[in-house]
């Protein structure tokens, strides 16, 4: 048998005394004028819940219109506290992204300047030779352009020496910047789609190509 009961005042589970309960005149009012739920239908229950949404609604409306100005204020600040953040982040991005191109040049820079150190010095003794070629070339040729008298003849094999002293001492110069460039330009493209500021691009460098035209 089942010597608990559920308390209609305190809601709370209490077990029962082997002699019973005291009856209470208090409480039995209580429990008697206590009101019971009536059912009228579905569609009385239907009005009763669409006269509680009219309440509520008239309530929000009520305030909105109190308030519509503070409403607006709020909602404003927030959109402009996201725009804010959006852009931060965007900041933080570009911030990122000319760290990284900063850092990238400077390690291209590096390498260059490494790669012109460590050229062979054969090739450094060879270039010094062409060039001190070169020098006493061009002091002969103004003291020969100096004469009164010059014969074609001289002057049509020193212009095939001058032309092809000059396309080596080109080449060479091709050469070099190739070398001390590590065979590669980088370049910065503003118009690449990569990023959102552009792109480091690197080219090959062609050695039949005056690369101080390149800069």
């Amino acid at each position: 048998m089942n010597r608990r009961f559920k308390c209609e005042i305190c809601l709370e589970d209490h077990k029962i005394p082997e002699k019973g309960l005291i009856i209470s005149e208090l409480a039995c009012h209580l429990i008697a004028s206590k009101p019971k739920p009536i059912w009228r239908g579905k569609k009385y229950e239907k009005l009763k819940t669409n006269l509680d949404k009219l309440d509520s609604l008239k309530r929000r409306l009520k305030f909105d219109l109190e308030s519509g100005n503070y409403n607006v204020k709020i909602y404003c600040n927030e959109q402009k506290r996201r725009v804010q953040l959006a852009f931060e982040k965007m900041m933080q991005v570009l911030n990122d992204l000319n760290e990284a191109f900063i850092k990238q040049i400077d390690d291209y820079e590096m390498d260059c300047i490494k790669q012109s150190k460590i050229m062979n010095e054969t090739a450094k003794a060879n270039l010094e030779n062409l060039i001190n070629e070169a020098n006493n070339f061009v002091s002969e040729q103004k003291e020969f352009l100096n004469k009164l008298e010059i014969d074609d003849d001289e002057i049509e094999s020193f212009n095939i020496i001058s032309e092809d002293l000059h396309l080596k001492l080109d080449q060479e110069l091709k050469n070099c910047k190739s070398l001390s460039f590590g065979n590669k330009l980088l370049k910065y493209n503003p118009n690449s789609t990569e990023t959102l500021i552009g792109s480091i691009d690197y080219e090959r460098i062609n050695p039949t190509v005056n690369i101080f035209k390149l800069n």
